[in-house]
């Protein structure tokens, strides 16, 4: 899969962009719950390997069916020492690109 997209993205925790992986500027985030009916529940975070120490940069945030979040402010992290994850709720269809 092409970095930056991410499609079909199902409930649970997934990395989009792990630790060392020199993509440590975002410009851009658009999250799209193209799932029929169900709203989609997430945690958008900065993770450095312990649960303890993540850092959220949306915390229990409901999309509903057919709506995309643009995130468009740019996140800047030190990814040698830091992976962008998300954790999703909810049996949804979540497509991602970030930029």
């Amino acid at each position: 899969m092409e970095y930056g997209l991410y499609q079909g993205l199902t409930a649970g925790t997934h990395e989009l962009i792990g630790l060392r992986e020199g993509k440590g500027s975002v410009k851009q985030i658009s999250i799209c719950n193209a799932h029929v009916s169900n709203a989609a529940t997430i945690r958008l975070f900065l993770h450095d390997g312990s649960d303890a120490n993540d850092t959220s940069i949306v915390e229990a945030l409901v999309i509903p069916s057919g709506v995309t979040l643009l995130l468009d402010h740019i996140v800047s992290f030190d990814n040698n020492s830091l992976a962008l994850k998300i954790a999703i709720t909810g049996t949804v269809d979540l497509n991602i690109i970030i930029k």
